[in-house]
């Protein structure tokens, strides 16, 4: 669910297009990893994140690239300067 709840977030459209299972299978693939780099022993000390904390940033970050990869435009802009753009929309 945290998944499909992201890449639908990030969509914003019809489940059943493609560009939201490229976005879902993107996220399966960050969640894997999110589990192999999660220290379990961590989690017992006082600033450690809780795994969904660590699964969601992870999967989070995973789509953002992927759509700033996934971009088509004629001009590439650096990641950094896309999530600055993004965040100007947002708040307009």
């Amino acid at each position: 669910r945290l998944v499909e709840g992201l890449a639908g977030e990030f969509h914003g459209g019809d489940p059943g297009s493609k560009g939201y299972s490229d976005l879902v299978q993107e996220g399966m693939t960050a969640l894997l990893r999110a589990m192999k780099s999660y220290d379990n022993h961590a989690r017992y000390a006082a600033s450690a994140a809780p795994f969904a904390d660590h699964a969601e940033r992870t999967v989070r970050d995973a789509l953002l690239h992927h759509l700033a990869e996934s971009s088509h435009g004629p001009v590439r802009l650096p990641a950094r300067m896309e999530a600055v753009l993004r965040r100007a929309d947002e708040a307009a």
